[in-house]
């Protein structure tokens, strides 16, 4: 019909400035920074997500709110972080945040 088609995409500078991160990956991050009330610490959340297989962060989260209801929880971000390091060191896995 001779109209114009005008194709939009990122220019290479902000694909690099965004990385390759997966929107699924960004959405999981949020959910978990909301499961443990610490939206503050969303970049930890999303480095875990992306280095941690889901199934352990299940086990973590259930770890956590288990002890939250059990009133032994003070923060739940720093039991969830304890919790998932003791969780992988068991399994022999690389922890991929903190010593």
């Amino acid at each position: 019909d001779g109209g114009w088609v005008i194709h939009l995409c990122p220019s290479p500078a902000y694909r690099r400035r965004r990385g390759a991160q997966e929107p699924e990956l960004d959405l999981r991050a949020q959910e978990l920074a909301q499961k443990l009330g610490d939206q503050a610490n969303l970049p930890f959340c999303k480095k875990v997500v992306g280095a941690v297989d889901r199934q352990y962060i299940d086990i973590a989260l259930s770890e956590t709110r288990q002890a939250a209801d059990a009133g032994q929880v003070k923060t739940r971000g720093a039991y969830f972080t304890s919790a998932l390091r003791e969780i992988l060191k068991r399994r022999g896995l690389p922890v991929p945040f903190g010593a």
